[in-house]
């Protein structure tokens, strides 16, 4: 990609290929973002408990992402990963538990290799309506 060129004669710059050139507007493909609000346009539900065989899983998928968010940060959270909608997790005794439905976001608020020794991983899945 060279800023200020056009694409080639000739060439499709629908289908990005390795090395293709692309044209000067580029479609946005992604944006991650946080912003607070309290009537937010995603409703959640109560905080769930986090199980550590769950986060052997997902960390193993590298998964978990360190947080950056003041809010969570300052409320001791140290990493952060969206679970999936239905993403099927083992229960306690090794079956599938699809876990949220519509997906969620867990938190840890440990170190990736340390457990959880407080307890306070959790969970919170998407719903349609919270559920306090």
């Amino acid at each position: 990609f060279r800023p200020g060129r056009g694409p080639e004669p000739g060439l499709d710059t629908r289908t990005p290929l390795m090395g293709a050139r692309f044209p000067r507007e580029l479609d946005l493909l992604s944006a991650r973002a946080i912003r607070f609000s309290p009537s937010g346009a995603l409703q959640f539900s109560s905080p769930r408990r986090w199980e550590p065989r769950w986060t052997k899983r997902l960390v193993q998928q590298g998964r978990f992402q360190p947080i950056t968010a003041r809010k969570w940060v300052s409320a001791g959270a140290r990493y952060l990963c969206w679970v999936r909608p239905d993403e099927p997790l083992p229960d306690a005794c090794g079956r599938t538990k699809h876990l949220a439905h519509h997906g969620g976001f867990a938190f840890l608020f440990h170190g990736l290799e340390e457990p959880d020794t407080d307890q306070r991983d959790r969970y919170f899945a998407i719903v349609a309506e919270p559920v306090l």
